[in-house]
Formats: structure tokens, sequence, C-alpha cells
């Protein structure tokens, strides 16, 4: 008879988004009824009430850690060498439902890796999101930087001089600092640089390599063929910029592109059919 009882279907353990299951004594009697016993062939003595949970896994808080410092280090625009990655305080366990368990972590904090920053791991089970967590890190990035070595005034060019690759703490304000010294040599301060700044691609701008009013060498080319002409620039231009310019003979104005010091390049134009008229 024993194994009989054990038999008796008296419902499904409760999933984690049911919560718990309250079984009366009254219920139990009833399942056994339904299976074909009666009251001479058992007795119940217990419990007028039974609280069912359901069946679960605790995720404990290293591996929510571990899963947000994951998804720091494979999104972060810093190598693994210049940044320091600390938990700030760990998270409770988790309790959720048995079964195959992922996590996805997306971030609840500006999205810039450094600094004070904040995660939020999402747990499902088999596909079923159950709970989710917030994990606080603190993230410390040293880096290369390039950094004013002495005052640097604005309207002054950049040199291997005045400017260095200095290791240096890099915080949300500094984290656009220039680390290629290529990218900055030969560029003009915008402003003035004050000595050990770290410096900015915000601080520097173009150089003038023509100017309003000086002479310039226009050229078109067309296949093999170069043609030049001296013309008069009408504005300032730095490497890359279209400036109007004047041909001192025809005295014709059109745009050229700065190609070079007090060089310009007609390339916005029908230039094989339209050589001489450019020019």
């Amino acid at each position: 008879i024993v194994n009989l009882l054990k038999a008796v279907d008296l419902g499904n353990t409760p999933s984690i988004t049911q919560g718990r299951r309250n079984v009366t004594a009254a219920e139990i009697m009833n399942k056994i009824s339904d299976a074909g016993f009666t009251n001479d062939d058992v007795s119940f003595c217990g419990a007028p009430h039974t609280l069912v949970l359901p069946e679960m896994q605790t995720i404990p808080p290293d591996v929510l850690i571990q899963r947000a410092e994951e998804y720091i280090r494979e999104n972060m625009p810093w190598e693994e060498n210049e940044a320091l990655i600390l938990p700030l305080r760990s998270p409770n366990p988790i309790d959720v439902s048995t079964g195959d368990v992922t996590f996805e972590v997306a971030p609840l904090s500006s999205d810039n890796f450094i600094g004070q920053t904040r995660y939020n791991v999402i747990v499902s089970v088999n596909g079923m999101v159950e709970k989710s967590v917030d994990v606080f890190f603190k993230i410390t990035v040293f880096k290369k930087v390039l950094v004013a070595m002495q005052k640097i005034e604005r309207g002054e060019m950049l040199t291997p001089d005045n400017v260095k690759l200095v290791k240096r703490e890099v915080k949300a304000s500094t984290q656009d600092a220039i680390s290629k010294p290529e990218l900055a040599l030969g560029m003009i301060a915008r402003r003035t640089i004050a000595e050990q700044k770290i410096i900015k691609e915000a601080y520097l701008s173009m150089p003038v390599l023509v100017q309003a009013r000086n002479a310039v060498k226009m050229i078109v080319q067309s296949g093999q063929m170069t043609i030049t002409s001296l013309g008069v620039a009408l504005e300032n231009g730095s490497l890359g910029q279209f400036v109007r310019v004047q041909n001192i003979d025809s005295k014709k104005v059109v745009y050229g592109r700065v190609v070079g010091f007090r060089q310009v390049l007609l390339d916005g134009f029908d230039n094989q059919s339209n050589i001489g008229n450019e020019l």
C-alpha cells in the first residue's frame, strides 16, 4: 500500500514565478480518495497545511561579478594592461529555478568604461528571465597619453620638444586624450595648454597652409598631365579644406582643396574638359 500511495499525484511543484503553493490536508485526502483509497485504508495525521516551495538553485555573488567583469573586458576600449577593474561591493546571492542558466549584462550608467560604473546582470533559466541584479565596479585606467612638457601658447605648433608620451591615469574628462604623437605633431594649439596637462584633440587645430591674400599655386591634374597657374587665396585654409582662390590672369574665382603649403588642387570640377577654363 505504501508504494501505491507514493504513486498518488498531488500536483506539480510550483515554478519560481508562481512562488509557493499551500497544500491542505483536505486536498491531500481528496487526491488519495480519487486514487481509490477509503478512510478505512488510510488515515491522515499531520499539519493542516503544507507549504511547497519551488525547486531552486542558488547563483553565488562571485558568478554575478564574473559575468559583469567579462562583459566589461570584452567591450571596453582599453587594453587589458591599462584597466584595473574592482567590484565596489558584493551583490547578494539569488535563487532561480533549476535548469539551464544563461546571463545577459546591460550597462546602467554611461557606458564609457571608466570611473564608477553599474551593470545589470539578467539571469534566465531555460530561456525565461527570472532575476536581475545590479553589480557596481570602479574602473581605473592608466595609459600612455600625450602631455605638454612645457607651457604651449595658443597658436604654437606641437613638436617633439614640447610634448611627450607619459603614462597617466585617464579619467572620464580625459578619456579622449591623444595617445599617438603622429596625430598631434605639427598641429596648432587652439588654446594655451599648461605644462603637464594631458592633451586632447579638442585642444588642437590643423595649421593654416594657405592664408588669405597670399599667392598660391593652383593645380589641375588630368591623367599624366599636370597644369599649374598662379592665384591669390581669398580665405585661410588648412590641409584638406576647400578655399576660394582667384586666378591672377583671368581673375576667375574657383574653389580648390588645400594640398600643401600655398598649394591648391582644383579637383572639384570636370578638369579634363575645362582645364583651361578653371585656370
